[in-house]
């Protein structure tokens, strides 16, 4: 088979899977009374919001606090003025690209040495299920804090159905969906989501307190919900609505798709 007979074979499956997805999108959803942000403005953006103001009253007798914003990408989730931000990414064009920080530092939160810089604060935020090694993130997480020292992760939930079948779809379809379901035509390109998922056991909250507490940290708040894309699933798709209802009448775990959590550091 010649180039020029891959290229057209490749564009042919690209037209094809195009269409799929409009086809998917025109029969099984239905046109939402709420957008996705919308729905992140009512489920995930009040938790921040509680977490933000315990943060804000534990960190505000401090001088010159410095925040470190885990896998921080190119947008903030929590704002703490007043505090120095250094943000941590493997990728630079994210890095290039979030104006919240006050520092930049291109590395892999999984080996990145923080032991010498410090922190009163560490956030993390839609990043550990993405890494191969979350684990070793954690431990350097718990190296880069100060004494009695804040972390926020906040992740899929590991146990939840949406999280297995994020993890076991392949990632090709991940960005299939991104596009042309959700309608972000740059998905997949410069380092833009969505990124391969992984998905370790080790992300499961329970997991990630035990790490915590063997290290002599302790849990301040576990928080687990449905998160804003499954309620906007809900929302589009009357079929997927129906088949979660039935499965959280089964087991309320398996739907929490989920979580935040709060560590402290022991001093």
């Amino acid at each position: 088979m010649e180039l020029t007979d891959h290229f057209e074979y490749y564009l042919d499956a690209c037209y094809t899977a195009k269409m799929a997805f409009s086809m998917i999108r025109k029969w099984l959803m239905r046109k939402p009374k709420i957008t996705a942000n919308q729905l992140f403005l009512l489920t995930i953006a009040p938790r921040i919001l509680r977490m933000h103001d315990y943060i804000i009253d534990d960190l505000r007798e401090l001088d010159n606090v410095r925040v470190l914003d885990a896998g921080c990408g190119s947008r903030a989730w929590l704002k703490i003025d007043g505090a120095h931000v250094t943000g941590l990414d493997c990728s630079q064009y994210q890095l290039d690209r979030a104006e919240h920080l006050d520092l930049r530092i291109l590395g892999d939160i999984q080996s990145y040495d923080l032991s010498s810089q410090k922190y009163d604060f560490i956030t993390c935020f839609d990043v550990i299920e993405h890494l191969e090694q979350p684990d070793q993130a954690i431990e350097r997480f718990y190296e880069g804090l100060n004494d009695n020292g804040l972390l926020l992760i906040g992740a899929p939930n590991y146990r939840s159905l949406w999280a297995q079948v994020t993890k076991y779809t392949p990632y090709f379809v991940h960005v299939l969906y991104y596009r042309y379901i959700l309608g972000k035509t740059t998905a997949g390109k410069n380092d833009q989501g969505p990124f391969p998922t992984y998905m370790r056991p080790s992300i499961c909250p329970r997991e990630i307190e035990s790490q915590w507490q063997r290290r002599g940290g302790t849990t301040v708040y576990l928080d687990e919900f449905e998160g804003h894309m499954q309620n906007w699933l809900r929302e589009t798709m009357p079929a997927f609505n129906f088949f979660m209802t039935s499965v959280s009448k089964v087991s309320n775990q398996i739907a929490l798709s989920n979580f935040m959590i709060l560590l402290r550091k022991s001093t």
